[in-house]
């Protein structure tokens, strides 16, 4: 596991003017807190724990939730912030470890900001976020609890769109394509779903596209599937698992469509 030395400021004044303090308030101590972590993934089926190992044969990126590094950002100890990979490696565990210990940090209660992060079209963005309390204890290196990292959420809309034959060609309305019952699903990599339709389906009731799916979504990537039933419950649209980035606000004119194909339905995966 790595050691993350954070300095106080008071650490610095090692030489220099020196100027007598007779005020007898006691002076802070520091210590070293262990802080391990995990993320949250909201599911049709409530909160799940991913990563919850807490390690791994390699260092890098931790496996299920695709966290390539993790920021540490002390909000009350005035010590500088620490970026480390989502797994490190341990060298004497032999070992990669979801966690670091950090040094050198004012004994109390102290809170830190833990973001989770990942490369998106050669930028970093923030996909999960907490602020946690640990407890330092003077001298001592203290394990602290688990901190469970909550998922970075924005709203997402998906539209389904309906369309025919070799090559596609987009029916212009859901009566042309003779009104079919809609179903969704939005799955994750690890094959969480996240989203799926009401058992009963979605009516097809004017235009297309048409909204199928409008709420907060956590930001990763997904396969969405849109498939259309005809009134004796057959299948006869399917659009297979459609890749949707969502990594930002993806409504209206950034929303993301998933087009359903029919004559033929095609053989998914």
């Amino acid at each position: 596991m790595r050691r993350v030395l954070l300095l106080a400021a008071t650490a610095l004044l090692g030489s220099g003017c020196i100027v007598t303090n007779n005020d007898t308030t006691p002076t802070l101590g520091s210590g070293s807190v262990i802080v391990y972590w995990d993320f949250v993934r909201n599911s049709v089926n409530g909160p799940i724990a991913y990563d919850t190992s807490l390690s791994g044969p390699t260092a890098g990126a931790c496996p299920q939730s695709a966290v390539e590094s993790v920021t540490i950002d002390p909000l009350d100890s005035g010590v500088p912030s620490a970026t480390v990979n989502c797994r490190e490696l341990n060298p004497q565990a032999g070992q990669a470890i979801q966690g670091v210990v950090i040094d050198g940090v004012p004994e109390g209660n102290r809170s830190f900001r833990i973001q989770g992060w990942r490369t998106v079209n050669n930028h970093n963005v923030a996909v999960y976020d907490s602020t946690v309390t640990v407890s330092v204890v003077r001298n001592t290196t203290t394990p602290q609890p688990t901190a469970h990292l909550a998922p970075v959420r924005a709203p997402a809309e998906v539209f389904a769109d309906l369309g025919y034959g070799n090559p596609v060609q987009l029916y212009a309305s859901c009566s042309a394509a003779s009104f079919p019952t809609l179903t969704y699903s939005i799955t994750d990599p690890v094959g969480t779903v996240v989203a799926t339709s009401p058992a009963a389906g979605l009516g097809c009731p004017g235009s297309l596209p048409t909204l199928v799916f409008q709420d907060l979504l956590d930001l990763d990537d997904y396969d969405v599937r849109v498939q259309g039933y005809d009134s004796s419950n057959r299948l006869v649209f399917d659009s297979c698992a459609a890749s949707f980035a969502h990594f930002a606000d993806d409504t209206g004119q950034y929303g993301f469509t998933a087009t359903a194909l029919t004559l033929p339905v095609p053989a998914c995966p």
